[in-house]
């Protein structure tokens, strides 16, 4: 038949336009609307599920609460400091152990040198015994007149103005305009304390020395205690080593000169370093940093320790059933022990070893307390 050779087939009207309706249909229904729609009620644009974040940048709501309106950095973020920017020393973790260092040492250093203010003052033995290392010092050095005008005529009221704007240079230099009150008011509060307690503190005639008025403490050594300390305290962390080891020699050399000088007794000299250092005590700040010079100061520590060993040896021996009462001859010689120790040298070099070790050991001690303060 004709109709079997055609080889079209024979659909009904309108098949083609039907099954690409239902074709579309189909596709419409897997892919998911991702067209906005409108809210027929509020006329709220609603975006669908899938739709992708605005070019704004912006979150959708409940984004949002993870980070703080406010641009504030969420917990546990870490901020970088700028590249060059000058970090200041961290507070220490043991905070409350380094304060009671403080505190106590500062204590200790007010105890002390009321202690031996009373000995050296207000007791026979004690003005007998301040007076006879003086005199020792004097006796077994007869070099060192002319150090000690040296070291007078450097540590003098002319010489504060100058090191107070060393240190204040140092501290601008650091960016540490905080660290120079402090040392500054230290040096200050340090010699205006000395010359309170040297007018009021009247030492009374007991017969054992010949008279001279009251010199505790030492004018001349609070300053140069005051001025070293400061330099302690401002010094960067490479160079505090050095400023620990210039400030102990310096002080002490200082405090040997006055006695040589017959300037000063050795309690003079022993309380005006323990004014100083309640005051460095009670002012250096406290806190964190990288030590350096490590070993300087260990050796340093040994040294002194070592001093207030044989200063305490040396002393006992030369001391050990001594009457000076009994040995003094108040106004025909010196201070009243001259002739005495001009008969026995053997006491008399002791007497001296003993002061300037002592006066060695407690310098190094106060020194080593302020430094302490500041080491990790």
């Amino acid at each position: 038949m004709a109709g079997d050779d055609d080889p079209t087939l024979d659909l009904p009207e309108g098949f083609g336009v039907r099954a690409r309706e239902s074709s579309r249909a189909e596709g419409s229904s897997r892919r998911p609307r991702s067209t906005p729609s409108q809210d027929e009620d509020s006329g709220t644009r609603v975006l669908p599920e899938d739709a992708p974040p605005s070019s704004t940048g912006r979150t959708r709501g409940p984004s949002r609460s993870r980070g703080s309106s406010t641009g504030t950095p969420r917990s546990g973020s870490r901020t970088t400091p700028p590249s060059g920017a000058t970090q200041a020393p961290q507070v220490p973790e043991d905070y409350g152990v380094r304060l009671q260092r403080r505190i106590g040492g500062a204590l200790v250093c007010v105890v002390a040198a009321a202690f031996v203010s009373w000995i050296a003052v207000l007791t026979v033995w004690g003005q007998g015994a301040d007076t006879l290392v003086m005199e020792a010092v004097i006796e077994s050095l007869p070099a060192g007149e002319r150090f000690g005008e040296l070291m007078m005529g450097l540590v003098s009221p002319w010489s504060l103005p100058v090191i107070a704007l060393v240190v204040l240079g140092i501290a601008v230099a650091r960016r540490r305009a905080t660290l120079a009150g402090r040392a500054i008011g230290m040096v200050v509060a340090a010699n205006v304390t000395t010359q309170v307690l040297k007018c009021l503190l009247e030492r009374p005639d007991l017969g054992v020395t010949t008279f001279v008025s009251n010199s505790l403490p030492s004018g001349h050594v609070t300053v140069s205690a005051s001025m070293c300390l400061a330099l302690v305290v401002v010094a960067p962390a490479g160079m505090r080593g050095v400023a620990s080891w210039f400030a102990w020699i310096w002080t002490t050399a200082t405090g040997v000169a006055v006695m040589v000088s017959a300037w000063h007794r050795l309690a003079d000299v022993l309380v005006a370093v323990l004014v100083t250092g309640a005051w460095a005590l009670a002012l250096t700040p406290l806190e964190s940093r990288t030590r350096y010079a490590v070993v300087m100061q260990k050796v340093m520590s040994m040294i002194v320790f070592a001093c207030a060993g044989l200063a305490l040896v040396s002393g006992a021996v030369a001391l050990f059933a001594l009457d000076p009462m009994a040995v003094s001859m108040p106004g025909a010689s010196g201070y009243g022990f001259a002739e005495f120790l001009a008969q026995d040298p053997v006491r008399s070099h002791l007497l001296a070893a003993s002061g300037v070790l002592l006066v060695a050991a407690v310098t190094g001690i106060v020194v080593a307390s302020v430094d302490r303060l500041c080491r990790d």
